[in-house]
């Protein structure tokens, strides 16, 4: 699933930092943390960008928690 998928319905902008769960590039579950996110769309962004960076898939997420 991508960000957008699993988050739709928990994500509040009353939020602002929210841990990611996803499936990292050895195939283990991993989690990345974003601070100050205002949107979804913005959510969503920086995780594709961290995906990018890392050479990880963006469609693996597993789960998205507001912390």
């Amino acid at each position: 699933m991508t960000v957008r998928g699993v988050a739709n319905g928990n994500y509040s902008r009353y939020h602002q930092k929210y841990n990611i769960g996803f499936i990292n590039s050895d195939g283990m579950e991993d989690e990345t943390q974003f601070e100050s996110v205002k949107t979804l769309k913005e959510l969503s962004d920086l995780f594709r960008d961290f995906c990018k960076e890392n050479g990880f898939k963006t469609n693996t997420v597993t789960y998205v928690e507001a912390v």
